[in-house]
């Protein structure tokens, strides 16, 4: 459904980069672990938006 940067396969420019991206819940709270991967999927959104290659 999501690739490797939370994009999604089948709707252009969906982007998910909150909690639902992760297959099972954490066992504690994921809050750390949501805010690390929002700042990484924003780093891949950044240099794609740069290269010009979001459509």
């Amino acid at each position: 459904v999501l690739d490797r940067h939370c994009r999604s396969h089948d709707v252009p420019n969906l982007w998910v980069v909150d909690g639902s991206c992760f297959p099972t819940a954490a066992g504690y709270n994921p809050t750390l672990t949501i805010v690390a991967n929002a700042y990484r999927v924003s780093a891949h959104f950044v240099a794609e938006a740069q290269r010009q290659n979001l459509t």
